[in-house]
């Protein structure tokens, strides 16, 4: 049934044709990125956006600077906050970098489609690396893709690329120190499917006024949380894997702010919070008002010449 999820999603994405809806702006994940919830999309926000926030979920913070360094391009940079799980006490700082790039543009018959690295300059704790398709479907935006390393830890699928090369079977399972470069990108045995699924709720009327800008999230995650410590409660055992990798949720956002709140792996609750704004269109300041037109005085009359 899970395969049968991925692989409907997948079809769908070939299939569907957009409908008249306006282009709806992209929303952030879990990681900082532009994506679901914890998987990503081939979605990315407007040139030169620049947006900073935290993900906060038990035992885990994720705070996060994401800039669109030029239009095909994202760029992340995460600093995460974990429970130390030698001790149990205390935690741990982990600082990653994220990259992701466009490779194809949505068309009106064709997703579009992007390629990420996740945590490649880093101790390589939640390095991953992923290939990714998204459609929209009048208010639906249906993503669907494929997981390497951390994000691909549910592993149903061989590797398709260990078929080119055996080293593509290999991946190192060590964790640095950071701040290097990772290797192994797309290596290890096993990969895992991921979609998503985002639905653009209509405005509707509130006690407090029109709500505008809500979105309903829900997706299957590629990370079983294999290569969590033991301890986690999202995980069942030390070596165990997430009780559950579907996670949903709502978003809410409008020219500046995205908040949302998940529920995650079946055990977590994750809130998100971020801000954001375009340097090449920052927010302009209400001009002030014009001084107000005062009468002219009237024009005296010219003298009667009685000559």
């Amino acid at each position: 049934m899970r395969r049968s999820l991925c692989l409907t999603l997948a079809a769908l994405l070939l299939l569907a044709r957009p409908g008249g809806a306006e282009e709806v702006p992209a929303t952030g994940g879990d990681f900082g990125g532009i994506g679901v919830i914890e998987t990503r999309n081939a979605r990315f926000r407007e040139d030169g956006t620049l947006e900073a926030g935290a993900s906060l979920r038990h035992q885990r913070r994720f705070w996060f600077v994401n800039f669109q360094a030029l239009p095909f391009l994202e760029t992340t940079f995460r600093l995460t906050e974990r429970l130390n799980a030698t001790t149990g006490e205390g935690m741990t700082t982990d600082r990653a970098f994220d990259l992701k790039l466009r490779l194809l543009r949505e068309g009106e018959w064709t997703p579009a489609v992007a390629v990420g690295l996740q945590d490649f300059i880093g101790t390589g704790l939640y390095s991953g690396e992923y290939v990714v398709a998204s459609k929209r479907w009048w208010g639906l935006d249906l993503s669907a893709g494929l997981g390497w390393g951390r994000l691909g830890t549910g592993g149903e699928w061989n590797n398709p690329l260990g078929e080119v090369a055996d080293a593509f079977n290999r991946r190192p399972r060590s964790v640095g120190r950071g701040g290097r470069v990772q290797s192994g990108f797309f290596r290890g045995e096993d990969v895992a499917p991921f979609a998503g699924i985002e639905w653009s709720v209509p405005g509707f009327e509130t006690p407090w006024g029109r709500l505008e800008g809500l979105r309903a999230k829900a997706e299957w995650a590629g990370d079983a949380l294999r290569d969590e410590r033991g301890g986690y409660p999202a995980r069942d055992g030390r070596r165990g894997r997430a009780e559950s990798r579907f996670n949903y949720g709502l978003q809410w956002s409008n020219d500046w702010l995205d908040a949302g709140v998940f529920a995650t792996h079946g055990t977590d609750i994750l809130f998100r919070l971020s801000l954001r704004l375009n340097p090449a269109a920052p927010p302009a300041l209400p001009l002030p008002a014009p001084p107000p037109l005062r009468p002219r005085p009237a024009a005296s009359a010219a003298p009667v010449d009685d000559a």
